[in-house]
């Protein structure tokens, strides 16, 4: 990295780590990335930060991750991902805003620049004029994992707000969420992880990374007996779906699953775009909200619910809107793990044992978030 590379990456990195840091969990020390002084050395700049880059837009854990520095300084350095010349699901980056104003200030300034790949065509920002009345779907769930009560309340309330404002929300059942999985971790784990993890060197994984890796680590017997076991003695049949698919493929099963990504693009704007005529989708980011440090060890799979928009490159943002509350986002009484063929597995980690991740006394205060 030459000098002027490092100060490129250097200056703005504490803006854009705010992405996973916001003021209503910047003091929660168990569920905040980082140390006291790193939280405090994004909170300053994220104060002090003008226009669109002045707030973080998404939300506390948008994802149950930890910061990741590493894949930062790659952004910023390399303008790309980690796997640079990975481009079966591609990536599309936009502004961390405060308000809708800011994200407006920042298309005006980006809009019309071009791309240093030229596969873009350089567009000028006009500004579009919307109806007064809009047509939104929306769905409390992803139908792989039951998503919690403080998520689907964040999801109702939206829809109440703009229903009182005349809008129009009809709920609907996603389609294809799982096969969109099936897909982005067919794509994803073609290599086995190998270039991802090559940057690591010396450094300790990601703990949230160690289910998502394991598939390729391990023998090919042990993961069809552990689909086997999963599926047969333990009544899930989500997880052994998914799991059996991270494993290094032939140049030909990737090819096959590339083109089944463009096949899932097809059907969700025909089977929802084009039926039903929405002009957005309101839908809760993941099944839980922030969790603490550790929780997405097993949990990964969280991240299912946005992975469908990035396989059919549809655009996504996160706003927060409410918070959990004790007393109305406990499960309801009826709640049975794994129904309707959702994961058994992971409803259990998530909702049942001695210590689930999702405990609403415990999470009191802490932000639900909705995509719309």
């Amino acid at each position: 990295m030459s000098m002027n590379d490092a100060l490129y990456a250097s200056l703005p990195l504490p803006i854009f780590l705010t992405i996973e840091c916001t003021r209503c969990i910047i003091y929660v020390s168990d569920k905040t990335p980082g140390s006291g002084p790193l939280r405090l050395a994004v909170l300053l700049p994220n104060i002090l930060a003008l226009g669109p880059l002045r707030d973080d837009y998404r939300g506390a854990g948008e994802r149950p991750y930890t910061i990741v520095l590493y894949n930062v300084l790659v952004l910023l350095v390399h303008k790309e991902a980690v796997r640079l010349g990975f481009e079966a699901i591609r990536s599309s980056h936009g502004s961390l805003a405060g308000s809708v104003q800011d994200c407006e200030l920042f298309c005006k300034t980006i809009f019309g620049q071009k791309d240093s790949s030229h596969q873009n065509i350089p567009m000028s920002y006009h500004a579009v004029e919307l109806p007064s009345k809009l047509r939104f779907g929306y769905y409390l769930s992803d139908g792989m994992m039951e998503s919690s009560p403080a998520c689907k309340r964040a999801v109702l309330e939206t829809v109440s707000a703009l229903r009182k404002q005349g809008h129009q929300c009809i709920e609907f059942t996603s389609p294809l969420n799982a096969s969109a999985m099936e897909v982005f971790l067919g794509l994803t784990s073609s290599d086995g992880y190998k270039k991802m993890l090559s940057h690591l060197d010396s450094d300790p994984m990601e703990d949230s990374l160690f289910l998502v890796t394991l598939g390729p680590r391990l023998p090919s017997f042990v993961c069809k007996l552990a689909c086997w076991i999963a599926k047969t003695f333990l009544g899930d049949s989500l997880f052994p779906r998914f799991f059996s698919l991270a494993r290094e493929k032939s140049v030909l099963e990737f090819t096959d699953f590339t083109d089944q990504r463009n096949k899932v693009a097809a059907a969700w704007y025909e089977q929802v775009w084009d039926k039903y005529g929405f002009d957005g989708i309101i839908a809760p980011v993941q099944s839980l909200p922030v969790i603490p440090h550790g929780g997405a060890t097993y949990l990964s799979v969280l991240a299912a619910a946005t992975i469908t928009y990035n396989v059919i490159d549809s655009p996504v943002g996160t706003i927060p809107v409410t918070r959990v509350n004790s007393d109305t986002d406990n499960l309801s009484t009826d709640f049975v793990v794994g129904a309707s063929g959702r994961s058994k597995m992971f409803e259990t980690r998530m909702y049942l044992g001695k210590n689930p991740v999702y405990d609403p006394k415990a999470m009191e205060g802490w932000r639900g978030i909705v995509v719309p």
